[in-house]
């Protein structure tokens, strides 16, 4: 299992809280100040939850999952080590009913260190879809709490334009686009930085990716049976998120 899974947030044209953050009520008491704050406010999601997941609360989090799903694939990985071992052993051209026992063996395990992979895979994923919403309502209550304090009534997730990179195929250029709905704004309508500050972010570096565990069966050089059977085949890697 050798799936790199990004922790960053996915940021698209998206209204902070799955829809609006909050209706802020303006002070009554200064209208006239009021009426120069934008009715709407742009957060630079992306950039904010990909500083956020960097902080030690979630690095352990990530860490302490990372060790147990090893930890669950050690016992599986020894017992294949101990029959491709005994492979090594028996020597390439070995026959007889020995000989394809442990071959059939290695197979099996090999199989079934496949299928761990891939159950443990689908645990890492889920546990970086955790963090992330939980990132994720983190930087709209924070969003909130600003918008609130300055008499914005919505805040927008927007990617700065500046951060954009000449796109290489249409579907990257797609989502640059979709992630950057707002193209123009007014002074002041840009509050990524106060969240930022507000969530103690300006001097936190940006997140490290973890690394799953990887399956790495034993090699071993498989003698031919009586009845020819196929050599074991590598574990399937899963494929790596874009």
């Amino acid at each position: 299992m050798n799936r790199l899974l990004s922790l960053s947030v996915v940021a698209g044209a998206t209204i902070l809280g799955f829809g609006l953050l909050s209706v802020v009520n303006r002070p009554a008491t200064a209208q006239g100040a009021a009426s120069t704050v934008p009715l709407i406010a742009v957060i630079d999601l992306h950039r904010v939850a990909g500083k956020l997941v960097g902080a030690e609360i979630y690095a352990n989090q990530m860490k302490e999952k990372e060790t147990q799903l090893r930890a669950r694939m050690k016992p599986l990985e020894a017992d294949l080590k101990a029959v491709a071992e005994r492979l090594k052993v028996m020597g390439k051209d070995a026959k007889g009913p020995e000989a394809d026992a442990a071959a059939s063996e290695y197979q099996s395990k090999n199989n079934d260190l496949m299928r761990l992979g891939q159950s443990l895979d689908k645990e890492m994923e889920a546990t970086v879809a955790s963090v992330n919403f939980e990132v994720f309502k983190r930087v709209a209550a924070a969003a909130d709490l600003i918008a609130t304090r300055k008499g914005h009534l919505y805040v927008i997730s927007s990617r700065n334009l500046d951060d954009s990179r000449p796109p290489e195929t249409i579907g990257a250029f797609n989502n640059a686009v979709l992630s950057r709905p707002i193209v123009k704004m007014p002074p002041g309508a840009d509050i990524t930085a106060e969240v930022m500050a507000e969530l103690g972010l300006n001097n936190q570096p940006a997140a490290a990716v973890p690394v799953p565990p990887t399956a790495t069966p034993a090699s071993a050089t498989v003698p031919t049976p009586a009845e020819p059977a196929p050599a074991p085949a590598s574990p399937v890697q899963p494929t790596q998120p874009k």
